[in-house]
């Protein structure tokens, strides 16, 4: 390639910080306030900025029960030779349930972007047969996940983006499986299955000869259903030496594009 097939040049400013309270107050309650911004030039003379304001609360019961709150502002303003925005905000109630031999969390989140209202579920059982040792789970679990120019560029620096709309991908899944804490063993093995909307595909591209572009992609989006297999362990075989490994295997049904291009099926 000539260099000028391949260039990019990403600039960066980011912000951020947290305020919270390092010991529970007396009426056992924790509280955080954590604001992010960031701002992103490119090559191309793209702009990018976003905002984005967590701020959570969380109560305890009998010093075990938590009731969690997250309220979160995420703002994102993309401009090329046209001008986007993408604005969500978040309503993420929980509450977690603890006994000797089960765990059980019960709750939401709540997601608005312009006038479509979403909900999601936050539910997970946990269940002790052996302790710590070995563990039995099962649950649901959902997102609203933004898909913006920084965070596609971080997966592919080579993504084209005019004609490309910023869009919010909506995740649903269930999952199950065991996990264990042996002291110097950890593991986790979970199967999930979810429907994913406006899932986020990077395709090469094409010029108007219909010849690959191929050092360019764009971003499409369509809807797909996961199937999942993930493991992960962690060895401590002496103390603050830590081993950990993972493998991930997914099978997408995508309802229109034959393939989930530029997602990989397997990670290790």
């Amino acid at each position: 390639y000539v260099p000028e097939q391949v260039r990019q040049d990403i600039k960066i400013l980011s912000l951020g910080g947290r305020l919270y309270n390092s010991e529970r107050t007396d009426m056992d309650l924790n509280f955080s306030v954590a604001p992010n911004f960031y701002l992103l030039t490119d090559y191309y003379s793209n702009k990018e900025s976003g905002f984005d304001l967590n701020i959570g609360a969380t109560k305890w019961f009998a010093d075990k029960h938590p009731l969690t709150i997250n309220i979160r502002t995420d703002f994102t303003s993309y401009n090329d030779t046209a001008k986007q925005s993408l604005n969500n905000i978040y309503l993420h109630p929980a509450f977690t349930f603890h006994v000797d031999f089960l765990n059980l969390k019960i709750g939401a989140l709540f997601a608005s972007n312009r006038d479509e209202f979403q909900i999601f579920p936050d539910v997970e059982l946990n269940l002790r047969l052996w302790g710590d040792g070995l563990q039995v789970f099962a649950g649901a679990d959902g997102d609203l996940r933004k898909n913006t120019y920084r965070s596609l560029i971080e997966y592919n620096p080579f993504i084209q983006m005019r004609g490309v709309k910023l869009k919010n991908t909506a995740m649903r899944q269930y999952f199950g499986g065991v996990r264990g804490n042996l002291g110097w063993l950890e593991y986790d093995g979970r199967v999930t299955y979810g429907k994913v909307g406006d899932l986020a595909l990077l395709q090469t591209n094409f010029d108007t000869t219909g010849r690959p572009g191929v050092t360019r992609f764009t971003a499409l989006y369509d809807t797909a259903n996961i199937f999942g297999i993930q493991g992960t362990v962690k060895l401590k075989p002496i103390k603050n030496l830590v081993f950990t490994a993972m493998v991930s295997q997914k099978a997408y049904d995508m309802f229109v594009e034959s393939e989930a291009w530029g997602l990989p099926s397997l990670e290790a």
